[in-house]
């Protein structure tokens, strides 16, 4: 809801308050694409930096909000489970960030960080947009650049836009069936 230039305005605010513990963890494409590869859903990649996120914090707090990605919010809560088992309280909810001011700081620095990799990808590798499947801007660029090592670097490759526009030579796609 607030604009790049608002994001980055709070983000020093955020990750520098006294008493505001926070932790980041990131995944690269390459970690994500060789576990998408062993059937690894998005969401349950997702839980798994949730629950390291949560280890790597030096308080341990009796109560945690978290914006799930799951349609059924308690399927998170159980997915983060799995790799956490430190005793405290999850509240996992569709729209977290919208409901709960520490959602929605943690969503500040996440939007922040990732916003300052695509400008530096987009220094490495040139102008591909915003990065997300709805951009135009990114899957023409794809469409022309895919075959780019420097790119290719970067992609989930088991990202349905990837595979439905990059199929390897000779296999057929889903839709030809």
């Amino acid at each position: 809801m607030l604009s790049p230039l608002q994001r980055e305005r709070l983000f020093d605010t955020l990750t520098k308050t006294r008493g505001w513990e926070n932790a980041v963890v990131e995944y690269t494409a390459v970690q994500i694409t060789e576990l998408m590869r062993k059937k690894v859903s998005l969401n349950t990649i997702e839980a798994a930096m949730a629950a390291d996120a949560l280890s790597r914090l030096k308080s341990k707090p009796s109560k945690v909000y978290i914006d799930s990605p799951d349609s059924v919010p308690s399927k998170f809560e159980k997915r983060i489970r799995k790799f956490f088992s430190h005793k405290m309280e999850l509240v996992c909810e569709n729209k977290a960030d919208a409901n709960y001011p520490v959602v929605s700081a943690a969503s500040i620095i996440a939007k922040v960080l990732r916003d300052r990799q695509i400008e530096s990808l987009h220094e490495k590798i040139g102008d591909f947009g915003s990065g997300y499947t709805h951009d135009p801007k990114t899957v023409e660029f794809l469409k022309k650049n895919f075959d780019r090592p420097e790119v290719k670097e970067f992609l989930r490759h088991e990202w349905s836009t990837i595979r439905k526009n990059h199929a390897p030579a000779g296999q057929s796609k889903l839709g030809e069936f």
